[in-house]
């Protein structure tokens, strides 16, 4: 036998055995030589270290989010734990009482302002709030540390506190 032959045979008996298809629809198949397994491990242990610190920040993000909303609506008045909080707003549950509903409407608000920037009027127009009640709403959020608020031209400019994302502690609770 050649030596043609003979690496095309051992080829094909290391080729994986999984049916690959090119883009244009061509089968496809590789041999997985130490070489190739070497760089396959380095790019597996570094997306899942890659993978591993943005999931362990969106939870920490989550978990913050949960907090607060539970928390705040403690402070408002409310009855609720951690898990309940996160059954109504991860979960999506249905809020049972006036105590589930606070924590729920809670919950939607700090997931708008993590979700994008906020100006007064949006917030207002969004939440179908009168001025004040949202420019109230926000300044509380700011005075906890839970918002940093800047200027935009004429327009205040609200935002997640990076110090509330990496610590989700509240400044001042009043």
């Amino acid at each position: 036998m050649s030596f043609g032959r003979s690496w095309l045979a051992f080829a094909r008996r290391r080729r994986s055995f999984c049916r690959l298809r090119t883009q244009a629809g061509k089968p496809f198949w590789f041999v997985l030589t130490p070489k190739l397994q070497e760089y396959l491990h380095q790019v597996d242990s570094r997306g899942k270290d890659s993978l591993y610190s943005v999931v362990k920040e969106e939870t920490q993000a989550e978990q913050a989010l949960i907090e607060e909303a539970m928390f705040s609506s403690v402070i408002e008045g409310a009855f609720s734990t951690i898990a309940r909080a996160r059954e109504l707003i991860v979960e999506g549950k249905k809020p049972r009482d006036t105590s589930d509903q606070m924590v729920l409407n809670n919950g939607r608000v700090m997931r708008y302002v993590l979700e994008q920037r906020e100006v007064i009027a949006k917030y207002q127009r969004d939440f179908k709030v009168v001025y004040e009640t949202a420019r109230r709403d926000l300044a509380q959020l700011e005075a906890r540390g839970i918002l940093t608020k800047s200027k935009e031209g004429r327009r205040f400019i609200y935002t997640l506190s990076p110090a509330f994302l990496t610590t989700g502690v509240q400044s001042n609770p009043h």
